[in-house]
């Protein structure tokens, strides 16, 4: 019986529908009815909130980048990206964002905590520049073969409002947060 009252609360129809005639909704329905979608709203309102503390990480974000912005070494681009050449390359720049190349690679989270590392392996991963984050495709674009930097990206240049679970680590990268990336680019394919 309490299945069959939930139902006809939330279902369009009742004991008194008649199909030649208007739907008769009680009162009490109606209230029930607006709780429910109220509730429902409120649900849905919170799945697209991009994170618990947002406004507070976001000044703190922001304060990160522009702090390490007038430090001397870093060089800005105009998407927001932030890169500091730890050791200069010799050779050439990828060509383009289509082609695969060989890196090594450390990346850890504004507080220093690492969530993926090639540091264990005793040689560079292959990828492809179209298939890693944009701000680190924007990063390697721009360098040269031998060239090492540390690559600081904002959330948006990142996993933005989605945030990613790391399968190959206990850490997971919550959503809107910066990463730093250490990147030495050793090959073009």
């Amino acid at each position: 019986r309490n299945a069959n009252i939930f139902t006809r609360f939330i279902s369009r129809k009742n004991k008194n529908y008649d199909p030649r005639k208007k739907t008769v909704v009680t009162k009490n329905e109606r209230y029930a009815r607006a709780s429910v979608f109220a509730l429902y709203g409120v649900f849905v309102c919170f799945l697209f909130v991009p994170g618990t503390n947002y406004s507070v990480k976001s000044a703190v974000n922001h304060a990160f980048f522009e702090s390490n912005a007038k430090q001397t070494d870093v060089v800005c681009s105009d998407s927001g990206l932030q890169c500091k050449t730890l050791k200069k390359g010799y050779g050439q720049r990828p060509p383009n964002k289509k082609c695969s190349v060989y890196v090594h690679y450390e990346g850890s989270l504004l507080d220093g905590t690492i969530f993926t590392s090639t540091k264990h392996l005793n040689k560079a991963i292959c990828t492809k520049l179209d298939s890693v984050i944009p701000g680190l495709a924007e990063a390697i674009g721009k360098m040269q073969i031998g060239e090492e930097r540390q690559v600081f990206i904002p959330s948006h240049l990142a996993y933005s409002r989605n945030g990613k679970l790391n399968h190959d680590s206990l850490v997971n990268i919550p959503p809107n947060t910066p990463i730093i990336f250490n990147v030495q680019l050793c090959g073009i394919q």
